[in-house]
């Protein structure tokens, strides 16, 4: 099977996408750096020469199969040969693909990829574009519903633009192929004279979408090796520079996670120095967990009402949460199975007096993200991973649970009066996680609402009340290894 399929949405080009209104603008935000085998210990590139995967072409039938066409592209280089282009637009039952659309196949072909767009769901504002005008709007509600349902169906999707030099890398290291949405109208004239496609290309339209597969680069003429489903070529080499945006993300940068996916051997235990802070108030925990990290940052002249006043609300959110790590440049990646408030928690006696207040501003916050230089990554984060980062030495987290499913020792010693309820059935709490102890499999916090200073609790507890109903598995990931380096 194919080690990875990247599945990139959105690659435009930068230049006039801030006058077009496209999603995916000129910010270019600073995140950690993507691992990946071509990159130094200092962040530089290394320099690897070519690689291409051998990628057997398949042409498009219609003017609208063209994503079809590169999936079977994918199922083909990966051995699945008995499916064809029309079985595929029978699973679809559509005729307006979009890149979930592709995502939902891959993932049902079992097919390992990544999924990264700038947008979650159907962005209204394209309605403006004659290649969006008719579909738009019957398309609207499908495809939100698919990306609600994208977690739960196992499909992970990251908010976030990549790179042509992460791709570049990833090509080269001859694991990785990619699906890319592109505007056909920005590509080379050279690549356009070969569209066999009637009616694909029109040269008065300002954005033709069209789905490529891009499978090999080559370091030295600095060009990519694509399959173009509406093309009459077998293979074609392309400078991308046009037509791929040149913004800078974040993957999740593991460090220990080995070449074949399995985790390495950590050290035993770890746990970085954060000053523990109390909340003032039953509501503000996520507010005294985003002053520690801040303290632990080297920025002390902040105060909990400072936070406040800046959130300029007492119903707060993770993504809250998030925007106050930004503002203060805190290097951080922000993890979720959720986008938006989720309505369904209108029935927890938790969320019920603020949620319907809350929908619509939570849910710009969300849209607003990217253009802010906030990463989200819908995805489910397991012990694991969050036992091995910590176990780096360069990761914290503050993290979203249910107070109710804790354990009853580390309860007794809530010291906000009215916080925990034992009657209810969802409480949520925002508490830092700063250390790991593998031996005894136990994790060090910071309890905003707790008399102690340093606290641990089980693995068990800890996951209990991380992934319970409400807490949509909320995870913000804080890499302080730059602030480390800037105090050696």
């Amino acid at each position: 099977m194919w080690p990875l399929c990247f599945l990139l949405n959105k690659i435009l080009k930068v230049q006039g996408r801030s006058e077009e209104g496209q999603d995916g603008d000129s910010i270019s935000p600073k995140y950690s750096q993507f691992d990946h085998p071509f990159v130094t210990s200092h962040g530089s590139l290394k320099d690897p020469s070519s690689s291409h995967m051998e990628v057997p072409h398949v042409r498009q039938l219609a003017s609208w199969d063209c994503g079809l066409a590169c999936v079977l592209m994918v199922l083909r280089a990966s051995g699945i040969t008995s499916c064809t282009i029309q079985d595929l637009a029978e699973i679809c039952s559509t005729n307006s693909i979009w890149t979930v659309d592709l995502a939902y196949l891959l993932q049902r072909f079992c097919v390992e990829f990544s999924y990264c767009t700038i947008t979650f769901g159907a962005n209204p504002n394209y309605s403006i574009e004659e290649f969006y005008k008719e579909q738009l709007p019957e398309d609207l509600l499908r495809v939100d519903l698919l990306f609600r349902k994208a977690h739960e169906s196992g499909i992970i999707i990251q908010c976030r633009s990549v790179s042509i030099d992460e791709i570049s890398c990833l090509l080269l290291s001859g694991n990785y192929i990619a699906i890319a949405l592109v505007d056909q109208d920005k590509l080379s004239k050279s690549w356009l004279e070969e569209v066999i496609v009637a009616g694909l290309h029109n040269s008065n339209s300002s954005y033709t979408g069209h789905y490529i597969v891009i499978c090999g680069y080559d370091a030295v003429k600095n060009e990519f090796e694509i399959r173009d489903p509406a093309s009459s070529k077998f293979k074609a080499a392309r400078s991308l520079d046009n037509a791929v945006t040149a913004s800078c993300g974040l993957f999740f940068d593991h460090p220990f996670v080995t070449s074949h996916g399995s985790l390495k051997d950590p050290s035993s235990s770890s746990h970085m120095e954060v000053p523990h802070v109390h909340q003032l108030a039953s509501w503000d925990c996520g507010l005294a967990c985003v002053l520690m990290v801040l303290r632990a940052s080297g920025i002390t002249s902040c105060t909990i009402q400072d936070l406040a006043e800046i959130c300029s609300t007492n119903s707060i959110w993770t993504v809250d949460l998030a925007y106050l790590l930004q503002r203060f440049c805190v290097e951080f990646s922000y993890c979720t199975i959720t986008f938006g408030a989720n309505p369904n928690y209108s029935i927890e006696e938790f969320y019920k007096e603020q949620l319907p207040e809350d929908l619509l501003r939570v849910d710009l916050l969300f849209r607003k993200a990217h253009e802010s230089g906030i990463i989200i990554q819908c995805r489910s984060v397991s012990i694991d991973e969050i036992s091995c980062l910590l176990l780096s030495g360069n990761y914290i987290a503050i993290a979203l649970v249910d107070q109710d499913k804790l354990s009853k020792s580390w309860l007794e010693e809530v010291i906000v009066a009215g916080l925990h309820n034992s009657n209810s059935s969802y409480t949520g709490h925002y508490i830092v996680i700063c250390g790991y102890d593998a031996v005894k499999n136990e994790f060090e916090i910071r309890d905003p609402a707790s008399s102690k200073m340093h606290e641990r609790i089980s693995s068990k507890c800890l996951e209990n009340a991380r992934k319970s109903f409400g807490t949509d598995e909320d995870l913000l990931l804080i890499n302080l290894e730059n602030m480390k380096k800037q105090k050696e």
